[in-house]
């Protein structure tokens, strides 16, 4: 898929790239280390039309080491930090387990419901 002309940048998703990483002022440093960790991970036929920079050397030395800094970060959030609402809530029915109180109560401010399968 990635290597063939299915996928390409039209201009709806140019100017959504270009809102995404141009919200705030006060966000900016944060957005723009954002957009190497984008530019990394995209291929050079989609990262090039979306304005992504290049991928030197330097660019992927930023993206590991911010890699293995989140990582090393992510041992330390609690776990209701760390996954998003719903994947918890899938593991602890996986488990044999009923969505516990804090998963409860952030499933119904993001979704607007307590439990996504009743």
């Amino acid at each position: 898929m990635v290597t063939s002309d299915l996928l390409a940048v039209g201009t709806v998703g140019r100017e959504l790239v270009d809102y995404l990483f141009s919200m705030r002022p006060w966000l900016m440093p944060f957005l723009n280390r954002h957009r190497i960790h984008t530019a990394v991970l995209l291929p050079d036929s989609l990262r090039r039309p979306f304005g992504m920079p290049e991928v030197t050397p330097e660019v992927q030395k930023k993206f590991d080491m911010d890699v293995r800094l989140i990582r090393t970060a992510m041992k330390c959030v609690p776990v209701h930090l760390r996954w998003i609402p719903s994947q918890i809530e899938a593991r602890r029915r996986i488990q044999g387990k009923k969505a516990d109180l804090i998963t409860r109560l952030t499933n119904k401010i993001v979704y607007g419901r307590p439990l996504l399968v009743s």
